[in-house]
């Protein structure tokens, strides 16, 4: 609650304190379409194995320290596949660790040392499977004759002893859990439980409304809630159940269930219930048709917004049952006082602009350089694939049914390693890592100058920062960010918007003496400013605005300089190998210019760069016969350049670009 206090007073300040013009630059890009790529794990050519054997649909993907286990479902030749494991390592997440890329595991029975009875699995399609921590865990299921499986235990997979393990439930009193097959399964690994949902108990069943928690303490089910109509897919985040539904074919549903973060909660009365999203799904408006036989995965940006991916499946209701090709993607809510959840605040404030939570957009496939060198760049329609979200940002899935028949390929569909900058670093200007106290205010409470909450007051931003800009890199301080009133972002390619395409990120912090002066006139920085001996290459060790990007290794510089009362700085320059660090210059920063903020000393937004809007917003009033730096804040020039009358106001263009000149338009002298 406290976190989302916060995030109503940041967003309370943003829209009437008078910075709106400078945040409204920095929140108004859209957060839809999402950008993703897709690439092959495998294909029928592949000469690591042969994907034949792995043709099948109706089957489960899960995924288990980083590896993908296919298990179950039904053969190209229309029979049940065998209880054996089919593991594959994911190249974009093993990162070169020493890993089979294909490995076939039999059934493996643990015998009961009471009974002496054996446990193993029978073969089965249409179950459900997830994840808990090194086992997968299997569930239901149909038979060859396309009946449910007469069980309705939990079955677990050791991936690391390989071996087959079954724990039974009881259920609640005065309700039991019935065998199904075409149902979901969640496990929450913080709280320890596991979530049913949906299912058909018997051929031909229109689909349950069920939910189920399975609890692993006690050992037993207990009935929750129904949803408010059948599920054609389902999904798991946050504690959060969604479900897909659909009343036709122009009109489709989200449900969703809060299952609370503890069991006490859980426990009030009414604390369960389901909540609907309606959405149409006509050619005017964008949305997913109704289909079966899709995916629904989530997927997160890394800075706390986190969507739905819902793709593939077939048109169950036309004679042909056609199969889709396209891929959605549902922005959901953000929690929390991550970046995300602050800008998302913001943009509901503003007029004609909201949070785009809840909104359905077609993603943007982005190809990549697999792509253009084997020529497949989409897998194609098909559906009964299974799918499960790989890490944060990307999914895997395998196989499926297809016009052609059975598929046996396995693709990787990866989040774009976009930064949501205009949140993450008006955050990070804010000093958010030297929050002391947080009072508590609900967003409809009205904020005034003289209100307690008031940023300018200091309720929430401490004035006393943690970290201090030190006067040397070390190995103890090389992953924190530092305190600064002004920071700006550069890319190696400013133009570019997919960061896996980015050979480097630079993050200029910079604390100054005398902001006013610095909006005025301006900053010029260059190698001259670097101090000698205070950088270095830290293997491993980022910033934490760095280490967002996935960015692995960094090099640090310190700078200063005597110009508007005297500055310091410090420059963190991410990279994903040492290459593109080695052979960085100061210079490299030129033109490169990506965002930038200025935060005074009331904790006020009173500048913002952004380049990929090409505009600069000021929102501090300069003194009257003054005139601002306009539109760069910051200038980077080669090394060894001086500016020909000292305090004058030196121009640039919006990129930072060329050669500065002098207020009265005369070029500077290089030294």
């Amino acid at each position: 609650m406290a976190e989302i206090a916060a995030g109503a007073v940041v967003a309370e300040q943003v829209v009437s304190t008078g910075i709106e013009a400078g945040a409204a630059v920095a929140v108004a890009r859209p957060t839809q379409p999402l950008k993703v790529s897709l690439s092959q794990v495998a294909t029928t050519q592949s000469p690591a194995f042969d994907t034949s054997a792995l043709a099948r649909s109706h089957h489960s993907v899960t995924v288990v320290n980083h590896k993908a286990c296919i298990f179950g479902g039904e053969t190209a030749e229309g029979e049940l596949a065998s209880t054996d494991f089919h593991v594959l390592s994911l190249p974009a997440m093993t990162k070169g660790e020493p890993v089979a890329a294909y490995a076939c595991y039999p059934a493996f029975a643990m015998q009961d040392a009471e009974t002496g009875k054996t446990y193993v699995p029978s073969p089965r399609s249409r179950h459900a499977a997830a994840a808990r921590g090194q086992f997968v865990i299997v569930n239901g299921g149909a038979d060859a004759s396309g009946k449910p499986i007469d069980e309705t235990c939990l079955w677990l997979w050791d991936s690391e002893s390989l071996k087959w393990t079954k724990i039974q439930g009881a259920s609640q009193i005065g309700k039991t859990i019935t065998p199904r097959f075409d149902h979901h399964i969640f496990v929450e690994q913080t709280q320890d439980f596991l979530v049913l949902h949906g299912g058909r108990t018997a051929p031909g069943q229109e689909a349950s409304t069920e939910t189920w928690m399975y609890n692993f303490d006690t050992l037993a089910w207990t009935a929750l809630p129904p949803s408010p109509q059948p599920p054609l897919a389902a999904a798991f985040v946050d504690n959060v159940l969604y479900t897909v539904g659909a009343d036709s074919n122009m009109s489709g549903a989200i449900h969703y269930m809060d299952l609370k973060s503890n069991a006490e909660d859980r426990e009030k009365p009414d604390a369960l219930q389901w909540k609907t999203i309606n959405f149409p799904t006509n050619p005017l408006t964008p949305g997913p048709r109704p289909r079966e036989g899709g995916a629904l995965v989530p997927v997160d940006t890394g800075l706390g917004r986190h969507y739905l991916v819902y793709m593939f499946g077939t048109n169950s209701t036309s004679a042909e049952k056609d199969f889709y090709t396209d891929i959605w993607a549902l922005q959901l809510p953000t929690h929390g006082f991550s970046a995300a959840a602050v800008k998302d605040a913001i943009r509901d404030k503003l007029p004609r602009v909201d949070s785009g939570e809840f909104s359905w957009a077609e993603v943007e496939l982005i190809p990549t350089e697999e792509v253009k060198t084997e020529g497949k760049a989409h897998p194609g329609p098909r559906g009964y694939f299974g799918a499960d979200a790989a890490d944060g940002k990307s999914l895997v899935f395998w196989g499926g049914v297809s016009a052609l028949g059975k598929e046996g390929d396995g693709w990787l569909l990866q989040v774009q390693a976009t930064l949501d900058h205009a949140s993450s670093i008006y955050i990070n200007s804010m000093h958010l890592s030297q929050i002391n106290t947080i009072q508590a205010l609900q967003y409809d409470e009205p904020t005034t100058k003289d209100s307690p909450f008031s940023i300018t007051m200091g309720a929430i931003f401490s004035r006393q920062p943690r970290n201090r800009q030190p006067r040397k890199i070390t190995t103890e301080n090389a992953t924190k960010d530092v305190h600064s009133d002004i920071v700006f972002t550069y890319l190696s390619d400013s133009g570019q918007t997919d960061l896996s395409k980015v050979e480097w990120e630079a993050i200029l912090y910079i604390k100054t003496k005398d902001l006013k002066q610095v909006l005025q006139k301006g900053l010029i920085i260059s190698e001259d400013n670097v101090q000698p001996q205070s950088g270095c290459i830290t293997f491993k060790k980022c910033p934490g605005i760095l280490r967002i990007n996935d960015w692995v290794h960094t090099r640090r510089y310190i700078l200063s300089g005597k110009s508007c009362g005297g500055w310091t700085a410090h420059l963190a320059v991410g990279a994903r190998e040492i290459g593109p660090l080695a052979k960085f210059r100061m210079a490299d920063l030129i033109g490169h210019a990506d965002m930038g903020e200025a935060i005074n000393e009331e904790l006020q937004l009173v500048y913002c760069y952004d380049a990929q809007l090409g505009v600069s917003v000021f929102t501090w009033s300069t003194d009257e016969g003054s005139e601002p730096w306009w539109p760069m804040l910051v200038t980077i020039l080669p090394r060894k350049t001086e500016v020909l009358a000292s305090g004058d106001d030196v121009k640039g263009n919006a990129a930072g670009i060329g050669e500065p000149v002098t207020a009265s338009g005369g070029k500077t002298k290089k030294g």
